[in-house]
């Protein structure tokens, strides 16, 4: 199971954005997930965060909009293996000005997102997306595309090569930058760092892929330090694995997501279509490998 402390249920507008921050330090692994409750009385849980180990105090700063129906909820800063997890000084506040039809869009949007640069993205993905005449975009790991091995169709483990790399653009896809070797960015020096970010964009460009606008952050993990590195590469946007959906007013380098896993179901991504298009927001899915029918 999980150990944690958390809060009393306390009563939320659905469409409304919240910002909850924390701080903790921990020896083992753990998140923060938000702990909804329907007006039916039944839970649902939203994942904002996988947060790496610290040994003296750190704060955790996330925001996530309401679903629909939602009543109440609770956040649970949870530990969920070996090891010891203290928090302290939990806040929960509502955003002003966030509640439904503020900042909003013309209209809901749906973007479709693929990263890694695995094997099946070329061989599942790009097929389906043609055939339905829907773009997607598609981050890579740079190294990996050039590594001994890529381009193997036969491997579903592989990464797609170069030129596999240059058919999902030619097929107007979006292709942009995940690092060269997809590591920690906030565990880097800060040469390091440049090299991850600004390599991975200059071996797109290398390779005839244009533009390169838009970057993803390895694990989720990212500083002010690591968002001014991508604004100076050149990035014009960038991605979390933050859950939630975008409004007008997002941070363009704190882009929120919805994450597509094996566990997802097609009404959870109904549902995420429908209160993007009934908010007029903006939803960003998110797919890994997809390797299964």
């Amino acid at each position: 199971g999980d150990a944690k402390w958390y809060f009393n249920y306390v009563p939320v507008t659905p469409g409304e954005q919240y910002e909850y921050v924390d701080f903790y330090k921990s020896t083992g692994p753990h998140s923060v997930v938000v702990d909804f409750v329907g007006s039916n009385g039944v839970h649902s849980y939203m994942q904002l965060a996988s947060l790496p180990t610290s040994t003296t105090f750190k704060q955790y700063v996330g925001s996530f909009t309401v679903p629909a129906g939602v009543t109440s909820l609770t956040v649970f800063h949870l530990l969920s293996g070996n090891g010891t997890l203290t928090t302290d000084d939990y806040s929960l506040k509502a955003m002003s000005g966030t509640g439904p039809g503020a900042d909003s869009f013309d209209r809901g949007y749906v973007s479709l997102t693929f990263d890694d640069g695995w094997m099946s993205h070329y061989t599942t993905v790009l097929p389906k997306l043609n055939q339905y005449g829907i773009k997607g975009s598609f981050f890579i790991i740079t190294d990996e595309m050039t590594n001994e091995g890529a381009g193997d169709t036969s491997d579903p483990d592989s990464y797609i090569d170069v030129n596999q790399v240059q058919l999902l653009n030619l097929n107007g896809h979006e292709v942009s930058a995940h690092t060269r070797t997809h590591p920690s960015l906030i565990s880097l020096s800060s040469a390091q760092a440049d090299d991850e970010i600004r390599g991975s964009r200059q071996a797109l460009l290398d390779v005839g892929i244009t533009p390169v606008d838009t970057f993803v952050y390895p694990y989720g993990d990212y500083n002010d330090v690591v968002i001014q590195k991508v604004q100076n590469a050149g990035f014009i946007g960038a991605r979390t694995v933050e859950e939630g959906y975008n409004t007008t007013v997002t941070d363009r380098y704190r882009l929120k997501v919805q994450n597509v896993l094996n566990t997802t179901t097609l009404a959870q991504m109904k549902s995420w279509v429908d209160t993007a298009i009934a908010q007029k927001k903006w939803v960003v899915f998110v797919f890994h490998q997809v390797d299964q029918n």
